[in-house]
């Protein structure tokens, strides 16, 4: 399955192939947390982690928007980003 992700206005969006959006992140919670064991994490990567069709460089790409679109975020940057690379 080919997934992009795309920065709109007011939307993070994942579309397949033919351009049908799969999952929609408001830029506006972004900075979502998680309480997982090892610290606050970011509640969107947590979440995509088990999506088939989501990929490690995808996960990045969003971890990286997120640092940028979300800094204040109560998150760690740090756990969050070891949450990806264990799960790939």
């Amino acid at each position: 399955m080919n997934i992009t992700l795309t920065i709109e206005e007011k939307y993070i969006s994942f579309r397949d192939a033919d351009d049908n959006i799969i999952y929609d992140i408001r830029k506006c919670d972004l900075g979502e947390s998680y309480n997982y064991p090892e610290g606050q994490i970011s509640f969107w990567i947590y979440e995509l982690v088990a999506k088939k069709w989501a990929t490690k460089p995808m996960l990045i790409q969003l971890f990286e928007i997120m640092k940028l679109e979300a800094p204040d975020s109560k998150m760690d940057w740090e756990e969050t980003r070891e949450f990806i690379e264990y799960h790939y």
